[in-house]
């Protein structure tokens, strides 16, 4: 089996998208190379895993060269010929979503070679196109404006006598077109600064945030903005509900910002596009989180979380033009926050019900992982064992929420040795991890270093500085799994005494 870019980019292949990508490498357009085809045919019997022994270089090289001496550049070369055209395959299917923006890119081709027929008859096409269009989103906004500004472009460049009456109709649907590319520039920074809040409070960045765009918003008059427009731009809505997430934000203790702001995305969600259903209930979920922190006290929105959570699964609205998989980090959050409250029945449904929507690349992972937990939080720890010895980790993406669990589950059946032997090796992992934050790393350290403390003061026998060892524990902040460790220096704690 090869470890190497090309398989960890045709993993993340649907089916379909395999498939598809078969008739694109096979195309005497995009590719010449009889040797990607040939290689392409050898990887499909073993899509989405690629784990096979008969997917290595040696076997890939016999194929392909037939004969000579191995060559491993040969391999090299041909595997990056294979990303290559993966990624050129993704660019074109990432066009194919959005017909108005091909539609606008054929209108400035064939104004640039003068074909003013083919521009007038796509022209026609476009705008009755567009009649047709109930959703709207960023993509939307521009795309309207461009078209508009295609338009301009083409009426002036082919009147022949340019008068004040001919043009001032054209300037005039230009300026109007304006409004889409303003409406498109103020919800798309207030997005940008709303995913740099979010982001920064999920991955605990501190003192490094961009506040470039928070200072850009700060000027805009937004009150002056909306009052202009509604009533009189068809979307005024999507402006409103923007407006509303901002507040939503700027004053997180206050709750009816945050319900105001759902409100509005409820009553126009038949008007909104996938993608902005997707984005808004993802954002709804940072603001839940982020108020919980601000409030200190999370529970209160666990609630309301839970709530999104089942309406987030139910109406799939996790899909977008691009994304037709259940996410694994969204199915990950929703599988600990059910944990944590206690859920049991939900996570078992989660299950049952859910992981069959996530991408065949992670699907059986995430099985086996939803399934350790569930039986960890169940105390069966043999069982919950089982399935973490399931999981393969190579290509994983929650190793450290793996090894966390593996350390709770050897501490719990006594086996301590393995525990230990475990924190060695999780140390290292720790070290070399150029990708994880490094706040993400104290907290996994911290865990890591107190389990080892408990265990070695555990297997000593040493119940006075056991109970120490839980001062020291709540004082500080950056820890995973506090609670967890504190309630076994208790547990072992009470039983030293009853044994005396």
């Amino acid at each position: 089996m090869i470890k190497h870019k090309a398989f960890d980019l045709l993993r993340s292949f649907s089916q379909d998208e395999f498939s598809r990508f078969g008739d694109f490498v096979r195309s005497p357009y995009f590719n010449k190379s009889k040797k990607i085809i040939a290689v392409y045919d050898h990887l499909y019997p073993y899509y989405p895993e690629f784990t096979d022994s008969r997917i290595s270089k040696f076997v890939i090289y016999e194929k392909l060269f037939k004969s000579g001496e191995y060559k491993d550049s040969s391999v090299r070369n041909v595997l990056a010929r294979l990303i290559n055209l993966a990624q050129e395959f993704l660019v074109l299917e990432n066009l194919g979503y959005d017909k108005l923006s091909r539609q606008n890119m054929l209108l400035e081709e064939l104004n640039r070679r003068k074909l003013n027929d083919l521009f007038l008859k796509n022209l026609r096409e476009a705008e009755i196109g567009i009649k047709k269009f109930s959703e709207v989103d960023f993509d939307y906004l521009l795309n309207r404006y461009i078209l508009e500004r295609n338009k301009f472009n083409f009426s002036i460049q082919n009147d022949k006598i340019i008068s004040k009456n001919k043009v001032y109709p054209q300037i005039r649907k230009l300026s109007d077109a304006g409004v889409y590319l303003s409406i498109y520039y103020i919800t798309e920074l207030i997005a940008d600064n709303i995913n740099i809040l979010v982001y920064s409070e999920k991955f605990n960045i501190e003192g490094k945030t961009p506040s470039t765009i928070a200072r850009i918003l700060e000027s805009i008059d937004y009150k002056s903005i909306y009052s202009e427009v509604k009533g009189s731009f068809e979307f005024d809505y999507l402006l409103e509900i923007y407006l509303a997430l901002l507040n939503s934000f700027r004053d997180l203790e206050n709750s009816e910002a945050y319900f105001e702001y759902k409100g509005l995305v409820n009553r126009y969600i038949n008007n909104l596009s996938s993608d902005e259903i997707s984005f808004h209930y993802s954002i709804m979920l940072g603001c839940c989180i982020l108020k919980g922190k601000q409030l200190k006290s999370p529970e209160v929105f666990n609630a309301e979380l839970m709530n999104l959570y089942d309406e987030i699964l139910k109406n799939e609205y996790y899909k977008n033009k691009k994304v037709q998989h259940l996410p694994e980090d969204l199915y990950r959050d929703i599988l600990f926050l059910s944990i944590r409250e206690n859920n049991l029945e939900f996570v078992k449904e989660l299950i049952d019900k859910y992981t069959l929507k996530i991408h065949s690349s992670q699907r059986e992972n995430m099985y086996h992982f939803s399934f350790a937990f569930y039986y960890f939080s169940l105390k069966e720890y043999e069982r919950s064992l089982e399935y973490i010895n399931k999981i393969k980790l190579d290509y994983f993406i929650y190793k450290y929420d793996v090894k966390n669990l593996m350390l709770k589950v050897y501490f719990e059946l006594g086996y301590l040795e393995e525990a230990i032997s475990l924190i060695h090796s999780y140390r290292e992992l720790l070290r070399k991890d150029v990708f994880l934050s490094e706040s993400r790393k104290v907290r996994n350290r911290n865990f890591i270093k107190f389990l080892r403390k408990l265990i070695i003061l555990k297997i000593d026998n040493k119940l006075s500085e056991i109970e120490n060892l839980k001062v020291d524990l709540n004082g500080v902040s950056e820890l995973r799994y506090k609670k967890w460790l504190i309630s076994k220096i208790n547990e072992i704690v009470e039983s030293g005494k009853s044994d005396v």
